[in-house]
């Protein structure tokens, strides 16, 4: 929860190409939509929310990039 506090800016900056890749498959894969918004809103939130986290922890492991995004 403390790590998650500690890059609340990255995450923000992140999570909309995040959501923006799964959407259109940049990805390799299309994002299955239900139609259904209880399926649907949660399993985007935790797609892109972890692919944030993995993305953003893989970028403070740079040297550089981890003084450039805090």
């Amino acid at each position: 929860m403390h790590w998650i506090g500690q890059n609340t800016l990255p995450f923000y900056l992140l999570h909309i190409i995040v959501l923006e890749a799964l959407q259109l498959g940049l990805l390799g894969f299309h994002f299955p939509y239900t139609n259904i918004v209880l399926i649907d809103a949660p399993m985007l939130f935790f797609s892109a929310f972890t692919l944030s986290a993995v993305i953003i922890y893989a970028l403070k492991k740079v040297p550089y990039v981890n003084q450039l995004i805090g």
